[in-house]
């Protein structure tokens, strides 16, 4: 999953020293601790707001080419539903 994330943000500028493996790296990290945390809460977490969160925080940092498109319809049927709006 990491080399997969790496490749997509293959093509970002990032800063001098920053490899897109380390980028992916404290984004896996960040997901997965959303994730746990919506696992344990899940009517406190609201994965679409943290998921725009998280999509503004790397656009501010990095611009907008490192921001992943969002998954096609089918590759989203696993992504358990927040009863809000779908991407």
């Amino acid at each position: 999953m990491r080399a997969h994330l790496a490749a997509r943000l293959d093509p970002v500028t990032l800063p001098a020293g920053m490899t897109t493996d380390d980028l992916a790296v404290v984004l896996l990290g960040a997901i997965t601790g959303i994730h746990q945390q919506w696992r344990i809460s899940p009517k406190t977490v609201d994965l679409d707001r943290v998921y725009d969160t998280l999509t503004s925080l790397l656009t501010a940092a990095l611009g907008t080419a490192a921001v992943p498109e969002p998954a096609e319809p089918a590759e989203q049927a696993d992504r358990p539903a927040t009863g809000k709006r779908r991407r």
